[in-house]
């Protein structure tokens, strides 16, 4: 059995400085499995989106060539073709929604939140760096 502590109680430091939680939500974030499947299923659906939406602008134009009614018809919806590379962005927008939510329950669910709440005892750092985690990696896949 261990006896009494010894020492004042107080704290030894000021604790981790927001770079260090940083790099440790960083490492959180990499190390899931989930994350690199969700990050890639977005590039996915990004790409496969826009070329799904270009395919069928090209197909449109191709059968309104005899036609030039139909071909009216297109040339008024405006700018369309332009609109066709961020056609997928509304479901990434989705897909990286979850990926938020993902990181900040997984979490919960192992245990983990204990260790990083006692590490970092303020709550506001350790939420800004899964922030900043979150909308760096979102800005990188969908830029």
């Amino acid at each position: 059995m261990a006896g009494p502590l010894s020492g004042d109680g107080t704290s030894t430091g000021p604790g981790p400085s927001f770079l260090r939680v940083l790099n440790s939500e960083f490492i959180k974030f990499r190390t899931l499995r989930s994350t690199l499947i969700l990050l890639g299923s977005t590039i996915v659906v990004i790409v496969g989106i826009a070329a799904l939406a270009s395919w069928g602008i090209g197909q449109a134009l191709q059968q309104s060539g005899a036609d030039p009614r139909r071909a009216a018809a297109i040339a008024a919806q405006g700018d369309i073709a332009a609109a066709a590379p961020s056609a997928g962005i509304s479901f990434a927008q989705l897909i990286l929604g979850s990926l938020a939510v993902l990181i900040i329950s997984s979490e919960f669910t192992t245990g983990m939140a204990r260790s990083t709440f006692t590490a970092v005892p303020k709550r506001i750092p350790a939420f800004l760096a899964k922030l900043i985690v979150v909308v760096v990696s979102a800005f990188l896949v969908s830029a």
